[in-house]
C-alpha cells in the first residue's frame, strides 16, 4: 500500500482538498496495483469484468490459456474473447457463470468444467463471484479458473493401470489351466487326424479347429503378459537393426498376401538403453495390427528418426489400411476394446505398459479410409550418454 507524501509548506494540518484528493488517488492506485500484482502470480487464470461484461484485467496465466497477449484481451467483451477459443459447451458454462455474477449478484460459486480450449482437452475448477463497492452496488465480477487437466489425466491413467492389474490377477488364476485344456484338445484332434488321414473332409474341419485353438491360446498368452512382468533387461540397442529384424520376419509372414513392407531409417540414431525383448514385442504387435488393417493388400512402412533438440527417438509404423474414426481413436486407449472380430483388445494395453516400463510412450494418428500411424516415442534421460552405432545398417548386414 502507498503512503501520502504530499504536504503543504504550512504543515500537515493545512492539507488542501486537492492534496487530499491526490493522496487518496495514490492510495487507491497503489491498492489496485497491489491486488493486480497478487493476481499476476496466481497459477489460476484470473479475469476481472466490469458491470457491462467487459474485461478490465487478466493475468498472464489467463492470457496463456487463451493464447493471446494481455493487450489483445483487456477492454474486449468477455464473450467474444471466449467463443472462438473455447468449445461451445465450455464457453456456455463460463458465460453462464459470469452472467449469474453480473446480473444475479452471486457471491461465490465453484464449478467443475470440462471441454476444449484451442482444440486441446481442458478440465478446470471455476470460482466466480460479484464485486461490490462499500454501498453494496454491483461493480463487476471476478472469475478464477484453476486448470486440473493433468491431474485428471493422471487419475485416468491410474484407473486404466488398476484395470490391467485386476485383469492380471484373473489371468494368473485361469490362464495356465485353460492352456492345458486347449493343448489336450489339440492333441486329441492331432491323434484323430492321424487315424483319419485319408478323410479330406475331416482334415478340412480339423484345420479350422486348430485355427480357433491358436486364437484362444493367443488371447491367453497376452493375458499372461499382463500378469507376469519380468525384470527389465536394459542394454544399449540399435533400434534400426531391431526394426530391420522385425521387418524381415513380417515379410515372411505376409508372403501369401499382396502386402509390401518398406523401411526408412535415419542413420544418425544413437544406441538407446532399452529392453530388446519388450521393444521387439511392441513393434511386432503394431505391425501385426497394421497388416490386419490392410485386409490382404497394401503397404506397411517402418520409419525411425532422432530429434537431437528434444533428445528423443521415434519409431513409426504406418499403414494405408482402413483407418479409424475419431470415436474409435478415443476408445482404443481402453483395455479390452477391439475392432477385430476375434481380437482380445489387450494388445495395445500391453504395448503401452511395456513402453511405460522403459520410459517411452505411444502416439496414434489415424484417418478413416486412409490409414493409421503408430509412433513409439523414446525420450533419452537428461545427461544420458548416447553412443552412435559402430557401423551403418547396410554394412552390418
Amino acid at each position: 500500500m502507498g503512503y501520502c507524501n504530499h504536504r503543504t509548506t504550512t504543515g500537515t494540518a493545512d492539507i488542501t482538498s486537492q492534496d487530499a484528493l491526490l493522496c487518496l488517488q495514490e492510495e487507491v492506485e497503489s491498492a489496485v496495483r497491489f491486488y493486480y500484482d497478487t493476481l499476476s502470480v496466481l497459477s489460476h487464470a484470473a479475469f476481472i469484468l466490469d458491470k457491462n461484461g467487459n474485461i478490465k484485467y487478466v493475468n498472464s496465466c489467463a492470457a496463456d490459456l487463451l493464447k493471446l497477449s494481455r493487450a489483445d484481451i483487456i477492454g474486449k467483451e468477455f464473450d467474444r474473447r471466449l467463443l472462438g477459443r473455447f468449445s461451445l459447451s465450455l464457453a456456455h458454462e463460463l458465460l453462464s457463470a459470469a452472467y449469474s455474477a453480473l446480473c444475479m449478484g452471486v457471491t461465490c460459486k465453484k464449478l467443475v468444467l470440462g471441454g476444449m480450449v484451442n482444440e486441446e482437452r481442458f478440465v478446470g475448477e471455476l470460482t466466480v463471484g460479484s464485486l461490490r463497492d462499500k454501498k453494496g452496488a454491483l461493480r463487476g465480477a471476478f472469475l478464477l479458473l484453476e486448470e486440473k487437466t493433468q491431474m485428471v489425466l493422471m487419475e485416468e491413467t491410474l484407473s486404466k493401470t488398476s484395470l490391467l492389474d485386476r485383469a492380471g490377477a484373473v489371468a494368473v488364476g485361469a490362464s495356465h489351466q485353460l492352456r492345458n485344456y486347449l493343448q489336450s484338445v489339440r492333441s486329441i484332434f492331432q491323434l484323430m487326424e492321424f487315424k483319419r488321414r485319408d478323410d479330406l473332409v475331416f482334415r478340412e474341419y480339423s484345420s479350422m479347429v486348430y485355427e480357433e485353438l491358436d486364437g484362444a491360446n493367443k488371447i491367453l498368452t497376452q493375458l499372461l503378459h499382463i500378469s507376469r512382468w519380468q525384470d527389465l533387461r536394459l542394454a544399449p540397442l540399435s533400434v534400426n537393426e531391431m526394426c530391420h529384424e522385425v521387418a524381415q520376419l513380417m515379410r515372411v509372414a505376409v508372403t501369401n498376401h499382396d502386402i509390401l513392407v518398406e523401411e526408412e531409417y535415419s542413420e544418425d540414431i544413437p544406441l538407446l538403453t532399452l529392453d530388446y525383448f519388450r521393444m521387439k514385442q511392441v513393434i511386432v504387435n503394431l505391425i501385426s495390427n497394421g497388416v490386419d488393417a490392410l485386409q490382404g493388400k497394401g503397404t506397411i512402412r517402418i520409419l525411425t528418426k532422432y530429434d537431437f533438440n528434444l533428445n528423443q527417438a521415434e519409431i513409426s509404423v504406418i499403414d494405408n489400411g482402413v483407418g479409424m474414426d475419431e470415436d474409435t481413436l478415443k476408445k482404443i486407449r481402453a483395455p479390452f476394446y477391439t475392432t477385430k472380430e476375434k481380437g482380445s483388445g489387450i494388445g495395445l494395453a500391453v504395448c503401452r505398459r511395456m513402453l511405460a516400463d522403459q520410459g517411452a510412450y505411444l502416439k496414434v494418428d489415424s484417418t478413416f479410409g486412409k490409414g493409421s500411424t503408430f509412433t513409439i516415442v523414446i525420450p533419452e534421460p537428461e545427461g544420458a550418454a548416447s553412443v552412435k552405432p559402430l557401423m551403418p545398417l547396410d554394412e552390418a548386414e
